[in-house]
Parts: C-alpha cells; structure tokens; sequence
C-alpha cells in the first residue's frame, strides 16, 4: 500500500462496516492501486468502499472483483500484478491485483 494513501474515514464510525466481497480500487490522480479483502472494515457509502488517497476528500474509483475461472489460462504475474477489476485465468480471482 502507497504511504500516501489515507484509509482514515471522513464519515461517523457507524458507516464503518465490513465488506462482503473483494473490491479493487484505482486513483486516476495518483494512479496508487489497492484491493480491499471480504471482510475487511472500512468506510462504506451506498455500498461501495470510499477511500481517499493522494487528494482529500476524493474518493478512490472502487469496482466489485469479478473473477471467471478458466484452467486453461495459467495464472501468473499479470494476474497478480493486474490493476483492473476482471479476473479469467486458473485462479478465478484470488490472486488478481495481489502485487500490485
């Protein structure tokens, strides 16, 4: 995760809720990219995790993990290293955008 990155909420502590799905996030400002686990807490609005990053009060662009398995694609370092939120090699997305 960037050091820039500001995971802190600007909502009340009861929009804090854990998420039911793995969500990737982008910043087009600061193009800084994290993936946020199910189960992992933080701000929620309208059911989408809002994080910020490098500007204040900007929201990341958050899109739902969508994963497809496929055994015939091998999954390997540009599913890993993948930044975008569709997933289709032999992992089915539990891999995807992990190091990046």
């Amino acid at each position: 995760m960037p050091t820039t990155m500001n995971t802190q909420p600007t909502w009340t502590a009861q929009y804090v809720r854990p998420l039911k799905s793995t969500w990737i996030l982008n910043c087009k400002a600061c193009k800084a990219h994290l993936r946020l686990e199910a189960g992992e807490a933080v701000p929620v609005v309208n059911k989408t995790p809002h994080v910020t990053c490098c500007i204040p009060d900007r929201q990341m662009d958050a899109k739902l993990l969508k994963g497809f398995f496929c055994a015939e694609v091998v999954c390997s370092a540009i599913c890993t290293g993948a930044k975008g939120h569709t997933c289709d090699c032999s992992c089915g997305g539990k891999n995807h955008g992990k190091a990046a």
